[in-house]
């Protein structure tokens, strides 16, 4: 028989009966309990006799709950204590952090029991991990991720928890209890951890002194779980209410050529519908969280500028659109170049993976190229508004037949040409994007940097967008592109990029010029 006394429980309310009620239930599950009728006897009782738990009527005299609130969590001995206001169903009551809780009169009493008891499991939890300098894992099911979250910041945790589930193989990264990085699949940053607080079913370990290179997220954990919570409430009364996952949604191209001014969020959601997608391949595309996604879509459905079309009417909408089912290179083609780059880098250099770079100093041309580069079928590409902020890293890769090759925004700081040392040597192509005005620049910023005699020979594509204001424009069309290895450069070719065939042309063109010349000019 355990020697531990019972948890200690306040119920503060100036209903005697329904205190009563309360205190009684309690009871019978063996907490003990005390009450208190008015605030100011209230906040004596919490600091004499340190209660495990609070029960606070919001109508309570003397002292209104948010002042209770703030009462409690000023004193260093009764911060930790968890408080539960009462209210009625159309009282509006707002909290500071999710360390409070609200329930409604009249008392359901078994909702409450459950309520008390996640709120010491929390706690035992809490306990557990303070001490513990081990691996520790659970259920979701037993503990919420809020509540796990919680934990980790009170005890100022630094590791990773990883979460698994049927369709989640997340990592969160804590250091001194705040979150530092989330990723689930290819997403990360805010946009994962808002997905990841809806997850209430899975398995999870926490790994203790886990550090993450990465930083994806600068919030404190009580704002990121505030807005959190409330993005993902927000989001499923949207898709309750204006979504359903039947319908595909897809561009209407006369409507868009009369809007102006679009927000890059509206740009990239209408890029990423070259195709018709279904709500999840939509909300899975692009890094923006959920909500700014849904409302986006919506406003752009409302517009006209997007269609809802039903599945039975998908064979008749698909007919209408290009196919983007034409590959870079045929099998021929992808066998040669694996060919080609086992023998003259893998086996010659003992280097595993071959980069292709990218160099375009104007960010919004970048990201209207990358809107382009996305409608390849052997294209994948990551969080590219990440990597464009920063100025240098991986974009994504091209997956051939038995080979993938990365592509990498290639810096032209010069802060940076450390790294690019380390990109050069596994370069094996380099695309130049730039507007006529500016392509001087970009040019001369790739020639100063070159430091290596085979960079001379590199294949290098030149892509010219024909245009002075790149910020006004909506979506690249025309763009001349010319190829330049070694001393040899051919006449610029123009190419309608909008059609998805020529862009197929240009991105094989460039790819083909690998295969075909020797990139150690040899």
């Amino acid at each position: 028989m355990s020697d531990k006394p019972p948890r200690l429980i306040l119920v503060a309310d100036r209903d005697k009966d329904s205190a009563a009620q309360l205190g009684e239930a309690l009871k019978k599950r063996g907490y003990g309990v005390v009450y208190t009728y008015d605030g100011s006897n209230s906040i004596e009782v919490v600091i004499t006799h340190l209660p495990d738990l609070v029960f606070y009527d919001a109508a309570l005299p003397l002292i209104h709950f948010k002042k209770f609130i703030q009462i409690v969590r000023s004193n260093p001995r009764t911060m930790h204590i968890p408080i539960i206001i009462v209210g009625r169903a159309t009282d509006k009551i707002g909290f500071s952090t999710l360390t409070e809780s609200k329930i409604n009169k009249p008392y359901d009493i078994n909702s409450i029991m459950k309520m008390v008891e996640n709120i010491f499991h929390k706690i035992d939890t809490a306990d557990m991990l303070k001490s513990s300098t081990k691996a520790f894992e659970g259920k979701l099911s037993e503990i919420s991720l809020p509540d796990l979250m919680q934990v980790f910041a009170l005890n100022k945790k630094t590791g990773v928890l990883k979460i698994k589930n049927r369709n989640h193989d997340a990592s969160i990264y804590l250091r001194n209890g705040e979150i530092i990085h989330a990723q689930t699949g290819k997403i990360f940053g805010e946009k994962a951890i808002y997905r990841l607080l809806g997850i209430s079913e899975g398995d999870f370990i926490f790994q203790p002194d886990v550090v993450s290179d990465q930083i994806s997220l600068r919030s404190t954990i009580d704002n990121i779980l505030m807005e959190g919570m409330r993005q993902l409430d927000e989001s499923k009364k949207i898709i309750a209410e204006h979504f359903s996952g039947n319908d595909l949604y897809v561009r209407d191209e006369i409507k868009i050529r009369e809007l102006s001014g679009l927000h890059p969020i509206a740009e990239d959601v209408i890029s990423e519908l070259k195709d018709p997608k279904c709500l999840d391949e939509i909300l899975d595309s692009l890094h923006y969280p959920d909500l700014e996604i849904l409302t986006t879509l919506r406003s752009l459905i409302v517009s006209g500028a997007i269609k809802v079309v039903s599945l039975s009417d998908v064979s008749e909408i698909i007919q209408r659109i290009p196919s983007k089912s034409t590959g870079i290179l045929n099998e021929e083609e992808w066998r040669a170049l694996s060919y080609y780059l086992n023998e003259n880098f893998f086996k010659r250099y003992s280097i595993s993976t071959t980069v292709v770079g990218i160099v375009c100093p104007n960010r919004v041309l970048l990201k209207k190229f990358i809107r382009v580069l996305k409608t390849l079928s052997e294209i994948e590409l990551y969080d590219y508004n990440f990597v464009i902020q920063f100025g240098y890293g991986r974009l994504g890769h091209i997956r051939g037949i038995n080979i993938d090759i990365d592509i990498y925004l290639v810096p032209i700081n010069k802060q940076f040409f450390p790294f690019r040392r380390l990109l050069d040597v596994r370069m094996i192509g380099l695309l130049l994007i730039t507007s006529s005005a500016a392509q001087n620049i970009v040019v001369n910023a790739v020639i100063d940097s070159k430091g290596t005699n085979y960079l001379n020979y590199m294949p290098v594509l030149n892509v010219v967008v024909p245009m002075d204001d790149v910020v006004g424009v909506k979506d690249l069309t025309f763009v001349d592109a010319s190829l330049e290895i070694g001393e040899n450069k051919e006449p610029p070719t123009r190419y309608d990029i909008s059609k998805p065939e020529e862009f197929v042309l240009l991105v094989r063109r460039f790819i083909s010029s690998i295969i075909k010349k020797s990139v150690l000019g040899c």
